[in-house]
């Protein structure tokens, strides 16, 4: 699902993966994605907090009400998968988002590691 494209600012998150462990309780979106019902072998590896996520900046709904904060709270904001990790925030946002190079870097590598080692079958 998405927000409103031109929504920015800092939220607050809950990490429960690899790719995000030591993170901070906080992240920053700007035009902000979340992930719902991933599937089987998808891994949830931060999620927006519930409630309203939103602590500072300007994240409203769409026209129709869709996409704001209460509709992301609570949902998946970083994903991952045997070669895929996909964010929903910012990371790398005009070094804004403080602690957000390492998830990046964490990643890279777990992409890179995944596609370095072959299937067997």
């Amino acid at each position: 699902m998405e927000g409103n494209a031109d929504a920015n600012g800092v939220v607050k998150v809950t990490n429960a993966g690899d790719i995000t462990r030591d993170a901070p309780d906080h992240g920053f979106v700007y035009a902000p994605l979340w992930f719902t019902d991933p599937g089987p072998g998808v891994r949830v590896e931060q999620s927006y907090a519930t409630g309203n996520p939103l602590v500072s900046g300007h994240w409203r709904p769409l026209r129709d009400g869709t996409g704001g904060p209460g509709a992301a709270a609570g949902q998946a904001s970083v994903v991952s998968g045997d070669h895929t990790v996909l964010f929903g925030t910012e990371p790398l946002f005009r070094d804004h988002p403080k602690g957000g190079f390492p998830q990046v870097a964490r990643a890279l590598f777990t992409v890179a590691h995944s596609a370095s080692v072959k299937e067997s079958g």
